[in-house]
């Protein structure tokens, strides 16, 4: 994987923290179309699918799949 740049890893970051684009767009003090471009460079360095899986590969955690049951359907049965 390439190394991120200093703006990149605060991207990630923001975002692993449950910020919008916006929201990241004014923390960072740019605007939105320029944080786009910075998801793109991030993905094009991760080799990632989505914005998700990227913030999953930089924060080394396995990205959620579709075969593991929803906390739905886990907790449908409950009272």
């Amino acid at each position: 994987m390439a190394l991120l740049s200093k703006r990149e890893l605060e991207i990630i970051d923001l975002a692993a923290d449950g910020c919008a684009d916006k929201e990241i767009a004014v923390r960072c003090g740019i605007t939105i179309a320029t944080v786009g471009t910075y998801w793109s460079r991030i993905r094009s360095k991760t080799r990632a699918l989505s914005r998700t899986h990227a913030v999953c590969i930089c924060l080394g955690v396995r990205p959620p799949t579709d075969s593991a049951p929803s906390h739905a359907a886990v907790t449908a049965g409950r009272p």
